[in-house]
């Protein structure tokens, strides 16, 4: 005969005493546990959607998405109302790259949100709508997310990339500058800082935030490929190589970094150099025809000034 947890530990007389119980297991971490008084809980009271809800919860820390989504449909049965219900499982079919399902939850709970609205609703379908490729939609729900809960971050962080994606750099600039303000080691926000400061320009601040960006993390090559692409831009063609090379040795299949070293070489007329990586990015492009035909008559172009 197996152990009877329940019994152990007393079995509540109600299903809210279960609730309760299961929520102190669930605050700490023991969710197999919370979801044993959840299940005992539906069988004193079926009809209690909060106990379906936070078995779903329970489930998804667990992993276990499949279940997770049952129960929390379950609890939309019970309460179609349960708003919470509804953005959660647009969260759930959202991470499944299920767009159109976690669209319709996720505008089902947008519909029904007290006023003013949802700031985490809104962020969710901002991410379903840039993911299905409607920029003007989910730059809307992010700023609609921020009017609400200004503080947030990660929206913040999506909205300043779609900024720069549609050359609202100022916009861009002065969120991403707002960020760092109170992320001033965050790498992400660092970097995007940097880039949309290339954008403009500003060469120099650019520069000085992608020192950061290396600085904070030693390997992330992005860093020092924009490192290398603003030296170019300011004729410090030396300096772009060192960035340049520096990526491609902690990454050598960094395509982008290969060939924006060969045109730094061109640039300093060091057609050997320039040819030797220009042959390099050449298998990255093999399969994309225009591109590299393209590229092979650059190739030629360059072997021809070398013999001159």
């Amino acid at each position: 005969m197996g152990f009877d947890f329940l019994s152990f530990l007393g079995k509540p007389k109600t299903a809210q005493g279960c609730y309760n119980r299961a929520l102190d297991f669930y605050e700490s971490k023991h969710y197999k546990k919370a979801i044993k008084f959840l299940e005992y809980g539906e069988s004193l009271d079926p009809s209690m959607s909060l106990l379906f809800y936070t078995k779903g919860l329970c489930y998804e820390q667990l992993d276990d998405i499949e279940e997770a989504k049952k129960a929390f449909q379950q609890a939309l049965v019970l309460d179609p109302d349960d708003t919470d219900s509804m953005y959660n499982l647009g969260r759930l079919y959202y991470s499944q790259d299920e767009l159109d399902i976690a669209l319709a939850y996720a505008e089902q709970a947008q519909a029904m949100a007290a006023e003013p609205g949802d700031a985490y609703i809104e962020y969710l379908l901002g991410l379903i709508y840039e993911q299905q490729g409607q920029v003007p939609e989910a730059i809307t729900t992010y700023e609609k997310s921020l009017e609400l809960e200004p503080e947030q971050t990660l929206p913040a962080i999506f909205l300043s990339k779609l900024y720069i994606q549609t050359q609202e750099f100022a916009k861009a600039t002065a969120m991403l500058q707002k960020l760092i303000e109170k992320n001033a080691d965050d790498l992400e926000i660092n970097y995007e800082l940097a880039l949309c400061l290339a954008k403009t320009g500003d060469w120099e601040e650019s520069i000085r935030f992608c020192k950061r960006v290396v600085e904070l993390d030693p390997q992330y090559t992005k860093g020092y490929n924009q490192l290398g692409l603003s030296m170019y831009c300011t004729d410090r063609l030396e300096e772009a190589v060192q960035y340049y090379e520096k990526a491609i040795e902690i990454d050598p299949s960094y395509a982008t970094a290969v060939n924006n070293l060969a045109y730094t070489y061109e640039k300093m007329q060091k057609y050997g150099k320039a040819i030797e990586n220009f042959k390099k990015y050449l298998p990255f492009v093999m399969e994309q025809m225009e591109e590299r035909l393209e590229l092979e008559e650059h190739i030629e172009l360059l072997e021809r000034k070398l013999l001159e």
